[in-house]
């Protein structure tokens, strides 16, 4: 019976509605990936959808009270190779940016995953839990649920707004001689380079917690060391 029950616990959690939606996301990041080059329309619409998807699975999973840990790294899993993938076919659409783009994928990959294994370590229930001595700027990101969906909604867009620009740069709107793409670009830049000053200051600051954790861990050792030679020296 506890076997059963156990498997049907585990089955639940796979058909978990927010890990449903999570599953559609990377279909839609799959399909927006492969047409990127060739038909635009569809990849923007799949990104699209798929961003907006992004927010419907937290909100299922508070409504149904279905959070889990594999939730939780299926969102993450997602959300980082969506913006990379993006990040990509950006460098390949603006050839003198490309070092810029992909600096910008690496500083992403590197800042999350050192949070979410410095959360892991810490014992955290969720990488999004933030210390009290932590910046004020980014306490405010992780634990005030509107600035932390505001910044990377338009860190998104940006990115978006770019792709969109650069197969249609003669859109523009009335009134004006610039493409309409790149002004909502220019207009979420300042919100997407908080993002990137959030990224270096969780990628620093979770690599000082994971080097704290070792020093604990290398004088706990010692410790132990230091009182197993006492014993036998007496």
């Amino acid at each position: 019976t506890n076997k059963l029950t156990h498997t049907m616990q585990t089955r639940n959690v796979w058909l978990f509605a927010p890990n449903i939606v999570g599953y559609i996301r990377i279909v839609l990041f799959f399909v927006a990936m492969y047409f990127a080059l060739d038909q635009w329309q569809v990849c923007a619409a799949c990104y699209f959808v798929s961003f907006v998807l992004d927010a419907l699975d937290g909100f299922l999973a508070r409504l149904l009270n279905q959070c889990s840990n594999f939730g939780a790294v299926l969102d993450m899993m997602t959300d980082r190779a969506g913006t990379a993938g993006l990040l990509v076919v950006l460098a390949l659409l603006y050839r003198p940016w490309a070092f810029a783009f992909i600096s910008l994928n690496a500083l992403d990959l590197m800042s999350h995953w050192v949070r979410m294994y410095s959360s892991l370590t810490a014992g955290k229930g969720s990488h999004k839990e933030c210390a009290s001595n932590a910046p004020w700027l980014l306490r405010m990101y992780y634990t005030k649920r509107p600035v932390l969906t505001s910044v990377c909604l338009f860190n998104e867009l940006f990115y978006w707004f770019l792709y969109l620009h650069a197969f249609q740069p003669t859109f523009a709107m009335v009134g004006s001689s610039m493409s309409a793409w790149l002004l909502c670009a220019v207009l979420c830049a300042p919100v997407w380079a908080l993002k990137q000053v959030l990224n270096v200051m969780q990628l620093f600051l979770s690599s000082q917690e994971i080097v704290s954790t070792d020093v604990e861990q290398l004088q706990s050792g010692g410790s132990k060391s230091s009182g197993a030679a006492g014993k036998k020296s007496s």
